[in-house]
Protein backbone atom coordinates (compact mmCIF):
# COMPACT_ATOMS: atom_id res chain seq x y z
CA UNK A 1 0.00 0.00 0.00
CA UNK A 2 1.37 3.53 -0.66
CA UNK A 3 1.73 5.78 2.17
CA UNK A 4 2.21 9.83 1.80
CA UNK A 5 3.09 12.11 4.65
CA UNK A 6 0.39 14.12 6.39
CA UNK A 7 0.92 17.10 7.95
CA UNK A 8 0.80 15.99 11.69
CA UNK A 9 0.01 20.05 12.91
CA UNK A 10 -3.85 19.58 11.10
CA UNK A 11 -4.16 15.69 12.12
CA UNK A 12 -3.19 14.26 8.46
CA UNK A 13 -2.81 10.76 8.23
CA UNK A 14 0.36 9.05 7.36
CA UNK A 15 -1.64 6.61 4.87
CA UNK A 16 -3.59 7.59 1.38
CA UNK A 17 -6.21 4.89 0.82
CA UNK A 18 -9.00 3.99 -1.00
CA UNK A 19 -12.38 4.92 0.46
CA UNK A 20 -14.05 1.52 1.22
CA UNK A 21 -17.90 2.21 -0.36
CA UNK A 22 -19.39 -0.73 1.98
CA UNK A 23 -17.22 0.99 5.42
CA UNK A 24 -20.67 2.75 6.92
CA UNK A 25 -22.39 -0.11 6.64
CA UNK A 26 -20.18 -2.88 7.67
CA UNK A 27 -19.60 -0.74 10.39
CA UNK A 28 -22.74 -0.01 11.83
CA UNK A 29 -23.31 -0.53 15.75
CA UNK A 30 -25.32 -4.25 15.98
CA UNK A 31 -26.76 -5.73 18.91
CA UNK A 32 -26.41 -9.44 19.60
CA UNK A 33 -30.10 -10.83 19.85
CA UNK A 34 -29.42 -14.23 20.81
CA UNK A 35 -26.72 -12.83 23.97
CA UNK A 36 -29.69 -10.60 25.28
CA UNK A 37 -31.90 -13.39 24.92
CA UNK A 38 -30.26 -15.82 27.47
CA UNK A 39 -29.34 -13.28 29.88
CA UNK A 40 -33.41 -12.89 29.96
CA UNK A 41 -33.81 -16.25 30.31
CA UNK A 42 -31.02 -16.63 33.03
CA UNK A 43 -32.68 -13.42 34.74
CA UNK A 44 -36.53 -15.34 34.69
CA UNK A 45 -34.91 -18.26 35.85
CA UNK A 46 -35.56 -17.64 39.35
CA UNK A 47 -39.21 -16.89 39.42
CA UNK A 48 -39.90 -19.61 36.82
CA UNK A 49 -38.10 -22.13 39.41
CA UNK A 50 -40.52 -20.26 42.33
CA UNK A 51 -43.26 -21.34 40.54
CA UNK A 52 -42.75 -24.88 38.95
CA UNK A 53 -41.34 -25.94 42.65
CA UNK A 54 -44.75 -24.45 44.20
CA UNK A 55 -46.77 -26.02 41.55
CA UNK A 56 -45.23 -29.18 41.32
CA UNK A 57 -44.42 -29.61 45.53
CA UNK A 58 -48.06 -28.60 45.94
CA UNK A 59 -49.84 -31.14 43.62
CA UNK A 60 -47.50 -34.13 44.81
CA UNK A 61 -48.31 -33.51 48.80
CA UNK A 62 -52.56 -33.11 47.69
CA UNK A 63 -52.08 -36.98 45.81
CA UNK A 64 -50.74 -38.16 48.98
CA UNK A 65 -53.34 -36.75 50.98
CA UNK A 66 -56.17 -37.71 48.95
CA UNK A 67 -54.41 -41.55 48.98
CA UNK A 68 -54.62 -41.13 52.86
CA UNK A 69 -57.83 -39.92 53.10
CA UNK A 70 -59.19 -43.11 50.79
CA UNK A 71 -56.43 -45.32 53.04
CA UNK A 72 -58.18 -44.34 56.19
CA UNK A 73 -61.51 -43.11 56.10
CA UNK A 74 -62.89 -44.96 52.48
CA UNK A 75 -63.28 -41.39 50.89
CA UNK A 76 -62.15 -38.70 50.17
CA UNK A 77 -62.30 -36.26 53.55
CA UNK A 78 -62.68 -32.42 51.88
CA UNK A 79 -62.11 -30.43 55.41
CA UNK A 80 -58.69 -33.03 55.68
CA UNK A 81 -57.53 -32.04 51.83
CA UNK A 82 -58.52 -28.42 51.95
CA UNK A 83 -56.26 -28.40 54.97
CA UNK A 84 -53.63 -29.96 53.62
CA UNK A 85 -53.52 -28.24 50.55
CA UNK A 86 -53.40 -24.64 52.74
CA UNK A 87 -50.41 -26.07 54.71
CA UNK A 88 -48.53 -27.91 51.68
CA UNK A 89 -49.10 -24.50 49.74
CA UNK A 90 -47.58 -21.83 51.71
CA UNK A 91 -44.91 -24.86 53.12
CA UNK A 92 -43.85 -25.17 49.17
CA UNK A 93 -43.85 -21.24 48.66
CA UNK A 94 -41.38 -21.01 51.45
CA UNK A 95 -39.16 -23.24 50.23
CA UNK A 96 -39.22 -22.33 46.69
CA UNK A 97 -39.08 -18.83 47.56
CA UNK A 98 -35.57 -19.67 49.77
CA UNK A 99 -34.13 -21.81 46.71
CA UNK A 100 -35.19 -19.04 44.09
CA UNK A 101 -33.30 -16.57 46.29
CA UNK A 102 -30.35 -18.73 46.52
CA UNK A 103 -30.38 -19.29 43.05
CA UNK A 104 -30.84 -15.59 42.26
CA UNK A 105 -27.82 -14.56 44.70
CA UNK A 106 -25.60 -17.22 42.84
CA UNK A 107 -26.52 -16.39 39.21
CA UNK A 108 -25.59 -13.30 40.23
CA UNK A 109 -22.45 -13.54 42.29
CA UNK A 110 -21.07 -16.16 39.18
CA UNK A 111 -21.97 -13.08 36.44
CA UNK A 112 -19.83 -10.53 39.15
CA UNK A 113 -16.88 -12.89 39.02
CA UNK A 114 -17.20 -12.73 34.90
CA UNK A 115 -17.65 -9.45 34.93
CA UNK A 116 -14.49 -9.17 37.03
CA UNK A 117 -12.54 -12.06 35.31
CA UNK A 118 -13.09 -10.27 31.62
CA UNK A 119 -14.11 -6.65 31.80
CA UNK A 120 -11.94 -3.60 32.20
CA UNK A 121 -13.49 -2.13 35.25
CA UNK A 122 -12.66 1.49 34.16
CA UNK A 123 -14.05 2.14 30.63
CA UNK A 124 -15.84 -1.57 30.65
CA UNK A 125 -13.90 -2.72 27.54
CA UNK A 126 -12.75 -6.68 27.38
CA UNK A 127 -9.82 -6.76 28.68
CA UNK A 128 -6.41 -8.21 27.52
CA UNK A 129 -6.77 -11.66 28.18
CA UNK A 130 -10.27 -11.66 26.68
CA UNK A 131 -9.05 -9.88 23.26
CA UNK A 132 -5.80 -12.23 22.95
CA UNK A 133 -8.19 -15.09 23.30
CA UNK A 134 -10.51 -14.04 20.62
CA UNK A 135 -7.75 -12.71 18.66
CA UNK A 136 -5.93 -16.28 18.88
CA UNK A 137 -9.27 -18.10 17.49
CA UNK A 138 -9.43 -15.40 14.65
CA UNK A 139 -6.39 -16.04 13.43
CA UNK A 140 -6.55 -19.76 13.27
CA UNK A 141 -10.12 -19.50 11.65
CA UNK A 142 -9.21 -16.73 9.25
CA UNK A 143 -5.70 -18.92 8.14
CA UNK A 144 -7.57 -21.62 7.43
CA UNK A 145 -10.38 -19.51 5.17
CA UNK A 146 -7.67 -17.62 3.88
CA UNK A 147 -9.70 -14.37 4.81
CA UNK A 148 -8.16 -10.91 5.62
CA UNK A 149 -7.97 -9.64 9.10
CA UNK A 150 -6.29 -6.92 10.45
CA UNK A 151 -5.60 -5.16 14.49
CA UNK A 152 -5.93 -1.62 14.78
CA UNK A 153 -3.71 -0.12 17.69
CA UNK A 154 -5.00 2.78 19.30
CA UNK A 155 -2.99 5.12 21.40
CA UNK A 156 -4.25 8.42 22.94
CA UNK A 157 -1.74 11.25 22.57
CA UNK A 158 -0.08 13.12 25.39
CA UNK A 159 -2.19 11.10 27.70
CA UNK A 160 0.31 11.10 30.53
CA UNK A 161 0.53 15.13 30.19
CA UNK A 162 -3.37 15.02 30.25
CA UNK A 163 -3.24 12.87 33.64
CA UNK A 164 -0.49 16.02 35.20
CA UNK A 165 -2.17 19.01 33.62
CA UNK A 166 -5.79 17.84 34.87
CA UNK A 167 -5.54 15.00 37.23
CA UNK A 168 -6.49 11.44 37.16
CA UNK A 169 -10.65 12.08 36.93
CA UNK A 170 -10.08 13.88 34.22
CA UNK A 171 -8.06 11.21 32.54
CA UNK A 172 -10.71 8.65 33.37
CA UNK A 173 -13.34 10.12 32.05
CA UNK A 174 -10.85 10.89 28.59
CA UNK A 175 -10.13 7.04 28.58
CA UNK A 176 -14.15 6.20 29.27
CA UNK A 177 -15.23 8.38 26.25
CA UNK A 178 -12.50 7.21 23.77
CA UNK A 179 -13.55 3.55 24.27
CA UNK A 180 -17.30 4.86 23.81
CA UNK A 181 -16.08 5.97 20.49
CA UNK A 182 -14.29 3.32 19.32
CA UNK A 183 -17.41 0.86 20.43
CA UNK A 184 -19.70 2.90 18.27
CA UNK A 185 -17.59 1.87 14.99
CA UNK A 186 -17.57 -1.85 15.79
CA UNK A 187 -19.38 -4.25 13.34
CA UNK A 188 -21.10 -7.37 15.18
CA UNK A 189 -18.33 -9.15 14.49
CA UNK A 190 -15.36 -7.12 15.02
CA UNK A 191 -13.98 -7.12 18.90
CA UNK A 192 -11.70 -4.80 20.69
CA UNK A 193 -9.86 -4.77 24.14
CA UNK A 194 -8.29 -2.41 26.28
CA UNK A 195 -4.44 -3.38 26.66
CA UNK A 196 -3.60 -1.10 29.64
CA UNK A 197 -2.92 2.96 30.80
CA UNK A 198 -4.02 4.66 27.17
CA UNK A 199 -3.38 2.12 24.95
CA UNK A 200 -6.93 0.21 22.73
CA UNK A 201 -6.71 -2.63 20.36
CA UNK A 202 -9.46 -3.39 17.87
CA UNK A 203 -9.59 -6.71 15.65
CA UNK A 204 -11.17 -6.44 12.54
CA UNK A 205 -12.16 -9.83 10.79
CA UNK A 206 -12.83 -9.86 7.11
CA UNK A 207 -10.91 -6.57 6.30
CA UNK A 208 -7.56 -5.79 4.65
CA UNK A 209 -4.86 -3.40 5.52
CA UNK A 210 -6.54 -0.94 2.67
CA UNK A 211 -9.89 -0.68 4.31
CA UNK A 212 -8.99 -0.90 8.14
CA UNK A 213 -7.11 1.93 7.58
CA UNK A 214 -9.72 3.94 6.53
CA UNK A 215 -11.91 2.74 9.39
CA UNK A 216 -9.12 3.79 11.50
CA UNK A 217 -8.90 7.49 9.71
CA UNK A 218 -12.69 7.62 10.30
CA UNK A 219 -11.94 7.08 13.88
CA UNK A 220 -8.78 9.55 14.23
CA UNK A 221 -10.95 12.09 12.56
CA UNK A 222 -13.99 11.66 14.81
CA UNK A 223 -12.14 11.93 18.00
CA UNK A 224 -10.04 15.29 16.68
CA UNK A 225 -13.81 16.31 15.35
CA UNK A 226 -16.19 15.48 18.23
CA UNK A 227 -14.33 16.97 21.55
CA UNK A 228 -16.17 16.77 24.40
CA UNK A 229 -17.49 19.93 26.54
CA UNK A 230 -15.39 19.93 29.66
CA UNK A 231 -12.61 18.00 28.22
CA UNK A 232 -9.01 18.82 27.14
CA UNK A 233 -8.61 18.54 23.41
CA UNK A 234 -7.48 14.92 22.63
CA UNK A 235 -6.60 13.29 19.49
CA UNK A 236 -5.19 9.24 18.93
CA UNK A 237 -2.37 7.72 16.55
CA UNK A 238 -3.29 4.49 15.86
CA UNK A 239 -1.25 1.63 14.12
CA UNK A 240 -2.35 -1.08 11.41
CA UNK A 241 -1.25 -4.57 10.53
CA UNK A 242 -2.82 -7.11 8.33
CA UNK A 243 -2.74 -11.32 8.94
CA UNK A 244 -0.02 -12.60 6.49
CA UNK A 245 0.61 -16.21 6.06
CA UNK A 246 1.82 -18.39 8.16
CA UNK A 247 1.59 -15.62 10.71
CA UNK A 248 1.21 -15.92 14.35
CA UNK A 249 -1.62 -13.82 16.65
CA UNK A 250 1.38 -12.51 18.59
CA UNK A 251 3.52 -11.10 15.47
CA UNK A 252 0.40 -9.98 14.04
CA UNK A 253 0.04 -7.32 17.21
CA UNK A 254 3.78 -6.67 17.13
CA UNK A 255 3.71 -5.58 13.62
CA UNK A 256 0.71 -3.45 14.50
CA UNK A 257 2.51 -1.95 17.76
CA UNK A 258 5.59 -1.17 15.23
CA UNK A 259 2.93 0.90 12.94
CA UNK A 260 1.96 2.68 16.20
CA UNK A 261 4.94 3.62 17.21
CA UNK A 262 5.82 5.27 13.86
CA UNK A 263 2.36 7.05 14.03
CA UNK A 264 3.78 8.15 17.53
CA UNK A 265 7.56 8.99 16.28
CA UNK A 266 6.14 10.74 12.87
CA UNK A 267 4.31 13.44 14.90
CA UNK A 268 1.02 11.98 16.32
CA UNK A 269 -2.50 12.47 15.40
CA UNK A 270 -2.04 9.90 12.49
CA UNK A 271 -2.20 6.57 11.23
CA UNK A 272 0.21 4.39 9.87
CA UNK A 273 -0.04 0.72 8.19
CA UNK A 274 2.46 -1.68 8.79
CA UNK A 275 4.16 -3.16 5.41
CA UNK A 276 5.88 -6.24 5.12
CA UNK A 277 7.90 -5.06 2.10
CA UNK A 278 9.37 -1.99 4.29
CA UNK A 279 10.62 -4.56 6.57
CA UNK A 280 10.69 -2.73 10.46
CA UNK A 281 8.34 -0.08 9.43
CA UNK A 282 5.73 1.03 7.23
CA UNK A 283 6.60 4.02 5.32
Amino acid sequence: METSEGNPASGGAATSVREDPQADTRNAPRRNPARDGWEAISLLSPCAFFWTFTAGTTIFAEILALAFSLLAWGRPQPVFLLGWLIVASLTAAAASFVGARIHARSWEKQKSLEHIATVDELTGAPNRRVFASRLDSEVDRCSRLRSALCVVFIDIDFFKRINDDYGHQVGDRVLKEIYARLEENLRLYDFIGRLGGDEFVMGLPGTDAEAAASVAERLRESVQRNQVRDLPPVTVSLGVAELGSGMSADQLVRNADMALYMAKNNGRNRTEVYLPSAGHSPS
